[in-house]
């Protein structure tokens, strides 16, 4: 079995108000539907997938980060990550794994903190860049947010800022604060309820 792909990630995140929200979705190329889930303890995760972790990191990683995606047509991925905190240069250790769903998943899953968003690909290269639009669940986020972009590349940010015409760059302290991690919530819907909702949001976009 092949271990989880490594890299080096350099991203920025961008407050979005509502009107500059709906001028991105309509330059967007395509969309999915993501889900993401925070584990404190990913031990039974990792024995379930058989993936062993290790790294050289010097940072610790705290716990891990599933996420399930849909395109509109129901085309489904599943990921596993692990990722270092983010240094003062908007750099940061990750570390990812594509499964297959088991049996025990959802049960896994439910109750822990969750985010829902249907995300707008704006730029896939020589930069990737997207728009989030959280959906709201049964009980409101942990911070309240409705859109934010973000920027990954080893390319001056700048450019990217220009032609996307963002404005409101977060610093370091609001990169943290508006982390899907620290955004997300502890949920009563299951699985099936989540999905239906991103395939709804999809379809209706």
């Amino acid at each position: 079995m092949e271990g989880p792909t490594s890299n080096l990630e350099r991203e920025k995140k961008y407050f979005v108000e509502e009107s500059e929200a709906k001028k991105l979705k309509k330059m967007s190329i395509f969309q999915l539907g993501v889900a993401q889930w925070y584990l404190g303890d990913c031990s039974e995760l990792l024995k379930q997938i058989g993936l062993k972790i290790s790294t050289s990191s010097g940072k610790s990683s705290e716990g891990c980060r599933i996420r399930y995606t849909t395109t509109p047509e129901g085309e489904e991925s599943w990921v596993v990550a692990f990722k270092t905190d983010v240094s003062e240069d908007f750099t940061r250790e990750e570390w990812e794994y594509e499964f297959e769903p088991f049996e025990g998943l959802e049960n896994l899953l439910k109750s822990q903190p969750v985010v829902v968003k249907i995300r707008y690909f704006l730029l896939l290269k020589p930069a990737e860049v997207v728009l989030d639009e959280f959906i709201k669940l049964e009980q409101d986020y942990s911070v309240h947010v409705a859109h934010v972009v973000e920027i990954e590349t080893d390319e001056p940010f700048e450019r990217y800022e220009k032609l996307f015409g963002l404005k409101k760059p977060m610093g370091i302290e609001d990169f943290k604060r508006y982390s899907n991690k620290n955004i997300a919530v502890r949920s009563e819907l299951g699985f099936g309820e989540i999905k239906a909702l991103l395939l709804k949001a999809l379809r209706e976009h």
